[in-house]
């Protein structure tokens, strides 16, 4: 059937999927079934190339700790908006940041940081424990002191 437009052949797939979709979903379970490996390599590798692209694009470091080592940099959303932005997001993550220009909203973290930052509110590099409590007030004079916090993203 050839079609005009590409519209039209947009909207026939569409219609057909609708009406077809149980063997559509049947016929890629069995494809999956039967390169389940393969299939699996290929999504590995193309997350560990696109997460790769990312942190060094990003410049491969914590920001706040200077922690270099990839396997536990992770990218953190200064404005607490990223369990939304994925699931608004068909595809992964670090492919989605691949495609995009450097975002200001986005920093790379070791695992560590980025866990403090989002339970505490600050990072323990930034604060000092006073009295079994965190002392949230920065001195500029600390290392790290630049590390991002809730309130540095809202400032």
């Amino acid at each position: 059937m050839p079609y005009n437009t590409p519209e039209k052949k947009r909207a026939y797939n569409r219609k057909y999927k609708k009406t077809h979709r149980e063997e559509i979903s049947e016929a890629g379970k069995k494809h999956f079934l039967l390169h389940k490996d393969k299939i699996k390599r290929r999504h590995h590798n193309n997350y560990r190339k696109y997460r790769n692209a990312v942190i060094e694009k990003y410049g491969s470091t914590c920001h706040c700790c200077d922690e270099t080592n990839s396997v536990f940099l992770t990218a953190h959303h200064l404005n607490e908006d990223g369990t939304s932005e994925r699931r608004k997001l068909n595809q992964d993550q670090w492919r989605w940041l691949n495609t995009q220009p450097i975002r200001k909203d986005i920093c790379l973290l070791c695992y560590n940081c980025h866990m403090a930052i989002n339970y505490y509110g600050t990072c323990p590099h930034v604060t000092k424990l006073i009295g079994g409590f965190y002392d949230k007030r920065i001195n500029a004079s600390d290392p790290g002191s630049d590390c991002p916090t809730r309130d540095a993203s809202s400032a």
